[in-house]
């Protein structure tokens, strides 16, 4: 018995091996191959699911007061899919690429958004955290419901990117303001979208 699992550690060491190897050389190739998102989707996430000591005390901050970047440098993008229907406003959550810190540590980012005018903050909405990483995968569907489509050409989608800490405030990254009569509630919108120091809720 000990023999056989001995062997099954020794042949999933081996495949670790081989698929760091394999995915280091795929990182390697042109972007075209390595930011696909294919690539993004099932690679990526990678590190994200890996669990983690402490990571538990990460996940379960608040996102009160978050502090604004101080140095100015915000950078970085967000891939959307934004679609309607059956009187519910979808909002995929796909990709985010190329995060700056002032300090030059990966952050462990996650989205938040809010649909103003929102005296109340009901309209909040957050994806999972990412952890240690400039170019998280989430491909999280943030999800309104009961809304026409002339209250929403009325709405603002706010969306900030922020960086959960355990040990300090979270801090902002960036984010995009879109409004949404300047879209086509009548098909899937799908873009990427250059990150800014936006105000925030």
């Amino acid at each position: 018995m000990v023999l056989g699992r001995t062997h099954i550690k020794d042949v999933a060491a081996k495949r670790k091996v081989e698929l760091n190897s394999y995915i280091q050389s795929l990182m390697n190739t042109s972007t075209d191959v390595s930011e696909c998102d294919l690539v993004y989707t099932f690679f990526h996430p990678l590190l994200r699911d890996e669990k983690a000591e402490g990571i538990d005390g990460i996940a379960r901050c608040t996102d009160a007061c978050p502090s604004s970047p101080t140095s100015g440098k915000v950078g970085g993008e967000v891939k959307l899919s934004i679609s309607y229907r059956n009187s519910t406003l979808f909002i995929m959550v796909m990709h985010i690429k190329d995060l700056v810190t002032d300090d030059g540590t990966d952050p462990n980012p996650y989205v938040k958004t809010y649909l103003l005018p929102d005296v109340h903050k009901t309209s909040k909405r957050k994806t999972k955290i990412s952890r240690k990483t400039r170019n998280p995968t989430f491909n999280e569907m943030l999800v309104y419901s009961g809304y026409s489509k002339e209250t929403l050409k009325q709405r603002i989608l706010q969306l900030s990117v922020l960086s959960a800490e355990s040990l300090r405030e979270n801090f902002f990254l960036g984010g995009v303001t879109l409004s949404l009569k300047d879209f086509n509630l009548n098909k899937e919108t799908v873009n990427w979208y250059r990150l800014t120091a936006v105000p925030y809720l």
